[in-house]
């Protein structure tokens, strides 16, 4: 019984080596562990809106705003799948899958079959949008480039659309 526990011992270990080392593997470089997952969020970025040329009601003078913005935008990747062809103007098909899901004495079958039930390729999209108002502080009499002069004192308001949720939604390829 001894030499049994022993050779079982013997056999574990390299199992319980590559379970330690892929652990590692993955908390390390989470990256290469979830390829298969999707990874859509919503980050923001530095935008310059420049020389929007605004006509004063009042004066009816005209005028060029900027300003440097952040907005919310989506980013990121979602499980997608496309087969080559040579048939199609891109290069690509989508891939469509049927997934059955019926159980069958506790087995499920029929999962990721081809079939047409439902197109597979997805995108990182916004899942709704709201406005809001940024405001454009740096008016000029003419446009940057031509040489405008700054007007202190002018804020032009401008209602811009954003992301305010990311999902991964199905491509409008």
């Amino acid at each position: 019984m001894e030499a049994y526990r022993k050779s079982m011992a013997s056999h574990n270990l390299p199992v319980f080596t590559s379970v330690i080392l892929t652990w590692m593997i993955c908390s390390y470089f989470p990256a290469i562990c979830s390829a298969n997952r999707n990874r859509c969020t919503m980050s923001t970025s530095l935008v310059t809106i420049q020389d929007r040329r605004i006509i004063d009601g009042d004066t009816r003078a005209t005028m060029y705003c900027s300003a440097t913005v952040e907005v919310n935008q989506c980013e990121g990747l979602c499980k997608s799948w496309e087969l080559p062809s040579a048939t199609s103007p891109n290069g690509f098909d989508k891939v469509l899958w049927k997934e059955i899901g019926q159980r069958s004495k506790g087995r499920t079958r029929g999962i990721n079959t081809l079939g047409r039930n439902r197109k597979s390729c997805k995108c990182c999209k916004e899942r709704y949008l709201e406005s809001r108002t940024v405001l454009l502080t740096e008016c000029r009499d003419l446009p940057r480039a031509d040489g405008g002069v700054l007007l202190p004192g002018y804020v032009y308001p401008l209602e811009i659309t954003e992301p305010a949720s990311c999902r991964c939604e199905t491509c409008t390829i």
